[in-house]
């Protein structure tokens, strides 16, 4: 099941997609991480998620990526592209 804003902070996740994040790197499914943070006001980036492996381009985030709004004009991190783990 994908993120929705409804979903719990401290939820367990994984990458259903390739992300790419130009020029930080490029993100393989399967990577997977915890969501810290959930705004389903905002206009843009709406959550968080802290990836278990650590990436040296996220560094200065604290190894966290910006989950944008499914129907954001930036499509390269959605709230699609991550998966509810059990």
């Amino acid at each position: 099941m994908s993120l929705t804003l409804s979903t719990p902070i401290g939820t367990r996740v994984r990458i259903a997609a390739p992300i790419e994040i130009f020029p930080i790197d490029i993100f393989q499914t399967g990577l997977t991480g915890v969501l810290v943070e959930v705004d389903p006001t905002a206009r843009d980036v709406v959550a968080m998620v802290r990836l278990d492996q650590h990436h040296d381009g996220l560094a200065e985030w604290d190894n966290r990526l910006q989950v944008w709004r499914d129907d954001s004009d930036e499509s390269c991190c959605t709230l699609r592209m991550f998966e509810m783990l059990p």
